[in-house]
């Protein structure tokens, strides 16, 4: 992690709420979050949202919507309690896994200077996987933390960590990643 690093928050939303508390991640988000601002490092949240057709096969292939403004789609409230509106970039128009797909997520993080994603949030094998994915494919290191990603299933969840880690990202721990860099600053 250098001074041109990112937070980025993969759908940390309501809908997944019950996941992403199960499995003790919001916490650790939330302190990232403070981590990062007080170093100066931006930070970046997505919402998904289905495509209001049901015209995508993701979301054809899941037939519950998930509608952009709901209560779903909220950012969950602990997390929403310490993002900056102002300072925080939030994607609010990701339609699919990869939150690169047709955002301007790219464009925003180049004009930042970022090229270092670290990635959290839910879930795990599906958005968080194929966000780091994207992030590789569009240039960007990747650490992806393994105990701030939330999957219902382990297995699932491990078999994501063991692709990764085998030509995608860099696989660290929260306390790993603050040990590492606790002198980084922009």
């Amino acid at each position: 992690m250098s001074r041109n690093t990112a937070l980025l928050i993969i759908d940390v939303q309501n809908r997944f709420k019950k996941t992403c508390e199960e499995n003790c991640i919001v916490e650790k988000i939330v302190h990232l979050v403070k981590i990062f601002r007080h170093k100066n490092l931006p930070t970046v949240a997505t919402q998904h949202h289905d495509d209001p057709r049901m015209t995508s096969l993701l979301s054809r292939w899941w037939g519950n919507p998930l509608n952009q403004g709901s209560e779903d789609w909220q950012i969950v409230p602990a997390l929403r309690k310490v993002l900056d509106i102002e300072d925080d970039l939030i994607i609010t128009d990701k339609t699919r896994y990869d939150a690169f797909w047709g955002t301007s997520l790219r464009t925003e993080l180049l004009k930042m200077g970022i090229d270092t994603v670290v990635i959290c949030g839910a879930l795990t094998n599906l958005s968080c996987e194929s966000t780091a994915r994207g992030a590789f494919m569009n240039d960007f290191s990747v650490i992806f933390l393994s105990d701030a990603n939330a999957f219902t299933e382990e297995r699932f969840h491990e078999a994501t960590l063991t692709n990764l880690e085998h030509g995608f990202a860099t696989i660290m721990t929260c306390e790993e990643l603050l040990r590492k860099y606790e002198n980084v600053s922009r």
